[in-house]
């Protein structure tokens, strides 16, 4: 699986989740699952919109007044669970990355990144 450009964070207990590359976005896909790689993934966040995207353009999984149709369980983000964001242009796959919480939780100031780095921008040269 392609891993990025997405990176993500903690904004005020909301996900926040920020793209890196040029494209259009007719839908997002966010599962989850447990510490446990045998736990089910389970999907927390649907949305589906018209967006033309950008380097650096966020998300609020969740936000009110989402551009398109939008279903959204509220993600644990509790530490070592996993996370798999898609953003999707029809059938294609534009960008898609899985993230693993790290054990001091999401962070709130920084952008995790797929490699489990964090950043103070979202989209690092």
């Amino acid at each position: 699986m392609f891993q990025g450009p997405i990176a993500l964070r903690d904004t005020e207990g909301s996900l926040e989740v920020a793209i890196c590359v040029d494209g259009d976005v007719s839908r997002i896909s966010g599962l989850e699952r447990g510490r446990s790689t045998s736990q089910q993934w389970t999907e927390f966040w649907s949305l589906d919109t018209q967006q033309s995207v950008s380097p650096g353009t966020t998300f609020v999984a969740g936000a009110p007044g989402s551009n398109g149709a939008e279903v959204f369980n509220t993600p644990t983000l509790a530490p070592g669970s996993e996370l798999d964001i898609a953003f999707f242009d029809g059938d294609e796959t534009i960008a898609s990355a899985v993230f693993r919480i790290p054990s001091e939780g999401a962070p709130a100031d920084d952008w995790l990144q797929p490699d489990g780095t964090t950043s103070s921008s979202a989209c690092p040269d």
